[in-house]
């Protein structure tokens, strides 16, 4: 798999999907590129203050590295 983004309508059903996805490549024996993965939510058109989503306690999917103010 190349790209995959995931849409949600919210930071908790966004939570269980990426939960989800990771479960499944685990059992397919797959791993995903960590390093690059980013997560960014948008809230009416704008990018919003997130946090990290955690899949375990080892392993984070960092927020976008770029600062917002509101």
């Amino acid at each position: 798999m190349d790209d995959l983004r995931l849409f949600s309508r919210d930071e908790t059903k966004l939570q269980q999907e990426v939960t989800i996805v990771n479960r499944f490549s685990n059992d397919m024996q797959m791993e995903f590129g960590l390093d690059i993965c980013a997560i960014a939510i948008f809230k009416h058109g704008k990018l919003t203050r997130s946090e990290n989503i955690s899949l375990n306690n080892q392993t984070v999917i960092r927020k976008m590295g770029c600062d917002v103010t509101s």
